[in-house]
């Protein structure tokens, strides 16, 4: 495979967006792929690695796979399954109560624009990842 970018000049300024068009959709490929062959990543590009490829995974499935959309409960769950979190996580980081984040996790129960904002922070994404 031959590398299509500059491993010293590795983006990790631009904020992970929800992916809404082809042309994000490749700008979003070269980024990962720019994180995923940097040479000794540190824990913040190996963070931002992982959301972005959650981001292209979910706009893969929903463009990719029709009938497949993604809810804001999908992506939330997502998200702390590549970051092998736990419900007790997001009470901690202030998302609800333990009830209140298990009913949301669990789709009982839709998040709030405060929660949004909240989990936006928590996992370093667009709060438009969590408002339906």
């Amino acid at each position: 495979m031959t590398l299509t970018f500059n491993p010293s000049t590795v983006e990790t300024s631009v904020l992970p967006f929800v992916i809404q068009t082809e042309e994000q959709y490749n700008q979003a490929l070269a980024i990962a792929e720019q994180l995923f062959f940097k040479q000794n990543p540190n824990e913040l590009e190996e963070q931002i690695l992982d959301v972005w490829e959650v981001l292209i995974e979910i706009y893969e499935e929903a463009r990719f796979q029709p009938g497949s959309a993604s809810t804001p409960v999908s992506i939330l769950q997502t998200l702390m399954e590549a970051r092998s979190l736990i419900q007790a996580d997001l009470v901690r980081a202030g998302i609800g109560s333990s009830g209140i984040v298990s009913e949301i996790v669990n789709g009982k129960r839709q998040i709030s624009k405060k929660q949004a904002k909240k989990l936006a922070g928590f996992f370093s994404v667009s709060a438009d990842l969590f408002i339906y």
